[in-house]
């Protein structure tokens, strides 16, 4: 209840938020399978509202069916610029967190949407902004366990590994800049690490100090007082869409509907 009345329940401790910055989270859900041909796939982005990152907004829009590159994203980013710049500074930094996105569409997302986010910040003046562009992948195979029982870094009640393991060598890809990084405790079952894929750096920030602050930006989430497995600001993201299909279960199904989320509502 604090979070949806726009309290701020924690916040990091370290100074990586001093420079001003917005994040922004999006996702896009398609509908399941058998559903009817005219159902739209639901696109959802949140953006930070203060400058701890612990408070989000939020939009919806309706796009055609299974199609995961968000067609209004130049809007939703102008929207969230707008929002963010009404009770802070403007932003120097950018950070875009996107969910959703395979490895064969990498390339769409740089030719389609990261125009549509420049073009967004060169419309409110913000041409000296510094844009980073991070994708967000749960569907895959790897997990990690302990080397022996008496590892430092394994959990003695669940038997999983410890959050805050970084996995940046090995299996990783040979030259694009990724990681996999587990932030949660599991409780049951082997835990997933998130894999993180790094497509635009201009900020260039230490790959160390990114990934301490995606891990302790985990401790963020409002409905948790753990950390969660997934970067907030994508968490809402999903969160949203599934709002969004909801306005679509009451029989609205008119692509050309628009959904203001204000505040945290769809917690």
């Amino acid at each position: 209840m604090n979070a949806r009345l726009g309290g701020t329940n924690q916040r990091i401790a370290d100074n990586f938020m001093t420079t001003p910055t917005i994040i922004f989270g999006a996702d896009v859900t398609h509908p399941a399978p058998g559903s009817m041909n005219d159902t739209p796939s639901v696109a959802a982005v949140v953006y930070s509202m203060d400058k701890e990152g612990f408070q989000y907004s939020g939009d919806i829009r309706y796009q055609t069916g299974r199609v995961e590159l968000i067609q209004e994203l130049e809007v939703l980013v102008t929207q969230g610029l707008r929002e963010h710049m009404v009770k802070n500074p403007k932003p120097q930094r950018l950070f875009f967190f996107r969910d959703g996105v395979s490895e064969g569409q990498f390339d769409q997302v740089r030719t389609f949407e990261l125009p549509q986010i420049k073009n967004a910040c060169t419309k409110l003046g913000l041409n000296g902004i510094k844009i980073s562009l991070i994708i967000t992948q749960k569907r895959h195979h790897n997990r990690f366990s302990a080397l022996s029982n008496d590892d430092q870094y394994k959990d003695t009640t669940s038997g999983n590994l410890l959050p805050g393991i970084v996995v940046e060598t090995g299996i990783t890809h040979p030259t694009d800049y990724d990681f996999f990084l587990l932030t949660h405790a599991g409780i049951k079952g082997v835990s997933r690490p998130c894999y993180y894929r790094i497509l635009l750096d201009e900020n260039k920030i230490h790959p160390d100090q990114l990934q301490t602050f995606i891990y302790h930006s985990c401790y963020l989430f409002a409905r948790c007082l753990r950390s969660v497995s997934l970067f907030p600001a994508v968490y809402y993201a999903d969160l949203l869409c599934e709002r969004g299909r909801k306005y679509l279960s009451e029989g609205k199904k008119d692509t050309t509907i628009k959904k203001k989320i204000g505040g945290m509502f769809w917690l």
